[in-house]
């Protein structure tokens, strides 16, 4: 997919362009993440409005350092929508989305 796995870079890149960051929350061992990312994240019209609209980001929550707000729920895709600005999370979506409710609750909502 492309997305950057440095938050702090992601973090400079969204101050500089205005936009927010889309940080997914991953786990090689969590299977509705992989699910997230085949049938969400890299369809290609989908990953167009993410990367024209916010910063994407991926972050492995096993790993020591990860942003402090990142939480590692077991077998869980998270996303989360942070303002670069002050580091708020401006919105956390919990478990599996189709398409239609990806779009709707994320960029739709987002919408800058």
């Amino acid at each position: 997919m492309g997305y950057e796995e440095d938050f702090n870079k992601d973090l400079e890149k969204a101050k500089r362009e205005k936009r927010y960051i889309m940080v997914v929350a991953d786990a090689p061992s969590c299977p509705w993440c992989r699910k997230l990312e085949e049938n969400i994240l890299s369809v290609k019209s989908i990953d167009t409005i993410i990367k024209k609209q916010f910063i994407p980001a991926v972050v492995n929550v096993d790993v020591e350092g990860e942003p402090k707000f990142l939480k590692r729920l077991k077998s869980t895709s998270i996303i989360y929508i942070v303002d670069p600005c002050d580091k708020s999370m401006q919105a956390k979506f919990v478990g599996y989305l189709n398409a239609k409710n990806f779009i709707d609750l994320t960029v739709n909502k987002f919408k800058q």
